[in-house]
């Protein structure tokens, strides 16, 4: 009977705390996963480690009219550049590692209640022959933050991590610091990295040729087809009042070297070739590639490993977009892609040694 009586009292008394941090998680609500930040009481970390964490409440609850994403590729991007060059407000919602799919949900999400002028995106290659409802298995993706079931927000509103970062915003509330993290540094990741020649080949002396080649099939092509359509061209076709600035991102000439020694170079390049024609011809579709530029891609001082730049060609490459330089259209489109494959069938990949 005591014991039940414990139980009881325990209980009873357990009720009021929990209210008090559910109160607490829903007013400061650190994912904005119900408003928008009180950005004049609290400071609201953006961490590249909560990407899928932060994107949905970002997407829903923050003031726009253009938006910056993609995977790693745009991390980089200041987007205070882009509201300079295009005259516009950007958030950044970056999805490292993530699919064509993946972006194009929260792309989607964001016309439901926001007049979207921009959208400013990286197309990566790797990505390109998915299945089109792929997402990336090897990321949490706490589903609780975007879907509309309130009965499982109990994952968010007593969570141990969440009560962790509402303590961090309090200490600095008593230190009277508030605000957010600026999106010119959200997923911003350069401060983290060694860049240069050494770091990108790792050691790696010369390129081997391929044993081996790997076939483009008809399901690859169909596949890839399916993808682009329905996660890079019909949003754009669905909202013609908004302009999509679309960017196949500067791998360096390493990474191309790879591809060639892996026999994967001619199935990226079909599938790049793909992908180019199906978005090409659309007057609010500006598709931009960089690969033609080999003061970046043979500069490996320019790169951390073989894919990713530094920021400085990130700025570069607004202002080339802005410019509407190094643009793909329905009039250069077979050039560019004859071009291109001259270039990357054709290079002596050892020579960067």
């Amino acid at each position: 009977m005591k014991t039940k009586k414990w139980l009881i009292v325990y209980i009873l008394s357990s009720i009021p705390l929990l209210a008090l941090i559910a109160a607490l998680t829903i007013f400061v609500d650190p994912y904005f996963h119900y408003h928008k930040p009180h950005t004049d009481l609290f400071f609201y970390e953006l961490s590249n480690d909560n990407e899928r964490y932060l994107n949905d409440g970002i997407t829903l609850h923050f003031d726009y009219d253009a938006i910056l994403t993609g995977t790693s590729m745009m991390e980089n991007f200041k987007s205070s550049e882009f509201d300079a060059a295009f005259d516009c407000k950007t958030i950044k919602i970056p999805y490292r590692g993530g699919t064509l799919y993946e972006i194009n949900s929260n792309q989607e999400k964001a016309f439901q209640n926001h007049s979207v002028k921009y959208i400013f995106r990286s197309l990566d290659y790797y990505m390109l022959n998915k299945e089109s409802t792929e997402k990336r298995n090897h990321f949490t993706y706490p589903e609780y933050l975007y879907n509309k079931n309130l009965v499982d927000d109990v994952k968010y509103i007593w969570n141990i991590n969440v009560l962790s970062s509402i303590a961090k915003s309090f200490v600095k509330y008593l230190k009277k610091e508030s605000g957010i993290t600026p999106f010119d540094e959200y997923g911003n990741w350069m401060s983290e990295y060694v860049f240069g020649k050494k770091e990108v080949l790792k050691g790696r002396t010369k390129f081997k040729s391929p044993k081996n080649f790997f076939e483009f099939t008809e399901q690859d092509e169909n596949r890839t087809r399916n993808n682009v359509q329905k996660n890079i061209v019909d949003i754009a076709v669905a909202h013609p009042e908004t302009q999509f600035y679309y960017f196949l991102p500067p791998y360096s000439i390493a990474e191309w070297g790879i591809l060639y020694e892996n026999g994967d170079l001619q199935r990226r390049l079909k599938e790049e070739a793909i992908t180019v024609q199906l978005l090409v011809g659309y007057d609010n579709i500006h598709l931009f590639s960089f690969n033609s530029k080999t003061d970046w891609i043979l500069n490996l001082d320019r790169y951390k490993d073989s894919v990713h730049y530094d920021d400085k060609i990130n700025s570069e490459m607004v202002k080339l977009m802005r410019e509407d330089k190094y643009r793909i259209t329905k009039e250069n489109v077979d050039d560019y892609l004859k071009a291109e494959t001259d270039f990357f069938m054709n290079f002596d990949y050892n020579s960067i040694f």
